[in-house]
């Protein structure tokens, strides 16, 4: 059985051990700068043994460092709250309660230029024309991507 709830999800302590599973995708950089007290109630909102398994963009990345000059030259679209997680601080501060499984890093060209489309203004129409060669290319990048030019990761964690 698969339960839906629309709550904040700082807001929610009150689900103490609800869920074997919880998905974030694209969405725990944008509680900033509250990213550690949300996956503290993601903590406390897991069964012992639980996975928390997160998509995000990261601060430590080569390319994140280009996304924040973007982000300081461009105002008309990003709020001053906006930023990509450290994941190496939220790591340390979840060293004890989280067994860190897997962590895949990827995004290149089709992630920012197809997925992240609305940062550099790329008309939604250009995206079917723009996206299998966009593809194309990161499928040739993905086996170099590593943690210091993937903006992105992919992370399992499972709650001790």
């Amino acid at each position: 059985m698969c339960e839906g709830i629309c709550a904040s999800l700082l807001a929610a302590d009150h689900l103490r051990d609800a869920f074997d599973l919880i998905l974030v995708g694209g969405g725990l950089h944008h509680f900033h700068p509250h990213v550690p007290r949300a996956v503290d109630v993601i903590h406390g909102m897991l069964k012992p043994g639980g996975l928390f398994c997160f998509a995000e963009p990261r601060r430590e990345s080569l390319l994140d460092l280009a996304r924040r000059i973007w982000y300081r030259l461009d105002r008309r679209t990003f709020a001053e709250e906006e930023a990509a997680i450290d994941l190496q601080a939220l790591k340390r501060h979840n060293v004890d309660r989280f067994a860190f499984q897997r962590e895949v890093y990827f995004g290149g060209v089709g992630y920012f230029l197809v997925l992240n489309s609305m940062v550099f203004r790329i008309p939604v129409r250009w995206k079917p024309r723009l996206a299998p060669w966009c593809l194309k290319v990161e499928s040739l990048l993905q086996p170099v991507q590593n943690k210091y030019i993937a903006p992105a990761v992919v992370c399992v964690w499972r709650k001790a």
